[in-house]
């Protein structure tokens, strides 16, 4: 709830500062009083205030230095404030407090009803403001929620590929582990029939030794121990790669959904993007043969996780768009000050007339089910908010095109 605006009254005469309390009580105000320059400084420091009456002739520090140094500060600078003097109204005086920030000036004898109709003016300009930050306010955490919501949809189309994505990997780690299994009963086997033969030779029991020798020889042809050898080798790279590849997913996923709205930080494009692919890689695979072209780029300062947001819609939109088998391409190259990220499919491409659309909020051509409408529109501002561009080049029955150009330097 908003607190009742505040006016500071600042006059070396409390007879003065009396009259002006009596002539504004009628109004949903908290007065402030300060007798001096000074004391209206300090009340500042810890005050918002919405309107400042400020007598011109006062002892010590006169109004116009205290409007000065007011104006010096970030927090005081936009405050209005009124002078009140007794002094004859001259143009040069006037022009010297609108330089120090005054917005009006009241003379003495006051007027009450013209000081009560400007203050009512100023009073509802500082509610109004007040309202519209507010408001502003709130757009951001509604902006912020719509990134996560719409990037957490994008997150939950993809749940089953990612599940198959990880499963794969699992499922061929389990099968190598129970082979591992087998293969160690057979060493285990051999290991005992070494020891056996051991003991005979110590035993100096010759007719055993040859017995263990003959086991030993029959058994290496039954289990194939270079075979073992080599495929223990196979096996346990299979399943490292396997650990990695889960791994690099899990990653990949964490990374784009834990998002620091303010993080910047400079990353190699082509690592935001495989990061992507690694996420989606299992709603691609099927049916689109993917070309990349990295150009030699520098390292691009920027949100990693939001532009990943972007990638991922992109992707994504690229791979919905072609039904059956298609091409999708990424392309990266820079100039002198902008690196560029263009993103082209053969999908269906999208119609003329709707190409003012294509980043409003809602608009989709799939079906229901299939996206939110959110996912251009938001990258859109993501990109936006990096300081750069979004553009895009459609032709039905041909393909589109997307291009992303952001500052090398975060447009810093």
């Amino acid at each position: 709830m908003q607190e009742k605006p505040k006016i500071l009254i600042v006059d070396d005469r409390t007879s003065n500062l009396f009259v002006l309390e009596t002539t504004l009580k009628g109004l949903d105000v908290q007065i402030i009083r300060a007798l001096s320059g000074n004391e209206a400084l300090k009340q500042t420091l810890h005050q918002e205030f919405a309107l400042i009456l400020l007598d011109v002739q006062m002892p010590g520090m006169n109004g116009y230095e205290v409007a000065n140094l007011l104006r010096e500060e970030e927090k005081t600078r936009d405050v209005p404030i009124i002078f009140i003097t007794a002094i004859d109204r001259q143009e040069q005086r006037e022009l010297e407090g609108y330089d120090v920030g005054a917005v009006d000036y009241i003379f003495k004898p006051i007027n009450t009803q013209i000081l009560l109709s400007k203050v009512k003016v100023f009073i509802q300009l500082y509610k109004n403001q007040f309202e519209l930050k507010t408001l502003l306010e709130k757009l951001k955490k509604t902006q912020a929620q719509l990134l996560q919501s719409e990037k957490l949809a994008s997150i939950g189309q993809l749940a089953a590929g990612i599940a198959h994505e990880i499963n794969n990997p699992v499922g061929f780690i389990n099968n190598n582990l129970e082979l591992i299994r087998e293969y160690s009963v057979s060493y285990e086997k051999i290991l005992d029939s070494v020891e056996n033969l051991k003991g005979s030779i110590e035993e100096e029991d010759l007719i055993k030794a040859k017995e263990c020798v003959k086991q030993l020889a029959t058994m290496e042809e039954e289990v194939n121990l270079n075979f073992i050898k080599e495929s223990f080798k196979d096996l346990l790279a299979d399943s490292v790669e396997g650990v990695e590849r889960v791994k690099k997913i899990v990653m990949d996923l964490r990374t784009s959904v834990h998002c620091d709205e303010e993080k910047v930080e400079e990353v190699k494009m082509e690592e935001v993007i495989e990061g992507v692919i690694s996420i989606i890689w299992n709603e691609l695979k099927y049916h689109v043969e993917l070309k990349k072209e990295y150009g030699n780029i520098p390292l691009v300062k920027c949100n990693p996780q939001r532009l990943g947001q972007v990638f991922m819609n992109l992707l994504l939109n690229a791979s919905q768009a072609i039904k059956e088998k298609g091409e999708i391409g990424i392309k990266t190259y820079c100039d002198d000050q902008y690196v560029y990220v263009n993103v082209t499919d053969t999908g269906e491409g999208i119609p003329k007339e709707d190409f003012g659309k294509v980043f409003d909020a809602f608009y989709t051509t799939k079906p229901i089910g299939k996206g939110t409408g959110l996912g251009l529109s938001v990258s859109y501002e993501i990109i936006h908010k990096h300081n750069g561009e979004i553009t895009f080049d459609s032709e039905v029955g041909k393909g589109t095109s997307f291009t992303v150009k952001l500052p090398i330097d975060g447009g810093h």
